[in-house]
């Protein structure tokens, strides 16, 4: 039996802003990598991309299936560890597609507004069904604007 969750919060200006920047930072990182990189390692490049997609895919479905109330920001955390460890065992093909897809993932958290996990984002996009988990990057400017943001506060 699985709990339906709220929907996720908007993000305030300066989060919304952040992300975008750090978004299209790190897909500018990625495209002048990739523009000199060799075919062969944009090709593996965008297989990891694909692998991360499916496993997080699945891990998703997981989520939303047997462990709903999964604290929020242990989720959080244990989701961003294959992450982690692509960037740091990968070698550049790893490097390249975790760093892009960290920031596909953040340039779309921050159109649509979201609070949601990078790493889950585009899972919850395909599947229209997001999970509880919190963005790790920015949860604390988050916090701290949905905090200033009442009666006085910061407009978000």
């Amino acid at each position: 039996m699985t709990q339906s969750h709220p929907k996720q919060e908007k993000t305030g200006v300066i989060g919304r802003t952040l992300r975008f920047m750090l978004g299209t930072l790190l897909c500018w990182m990625t495209y002048t990598v990739a523009s000199t990189a060799p075919k062969d390692l944009n090709l593996t490049a965008l297989q990891m991309v694909g692998g991360l997609l499916i496993f997080f895919v699945l891990i998703h479905a997981l989520i939303m299936r047997y462990r709903p109330n999964l604290n929020r920001w242990l989720g959080a955390l244990f989701v961003a560890i294959p992450l982690i460890l692509l960037f740091a065992l990968g070698g550049q093909p790893g490097r390249v597609a975790s760093v892009g897809y960290v920031g596909i993932a953040l340039l779309l958290l921050a159109v649509k507004g979201n609070t949601a996990n990078e790493a889950l984002f585009i899972p919850s996009l395909l599947t229209g069904k997001e999970t509880h988990l919190r963005c790790l990057l920015f949860a604390p400017i988050d916090l701290i604007e949905k905090h200033l943001g009442g009666p006085g506060g910061m407009p978000g």
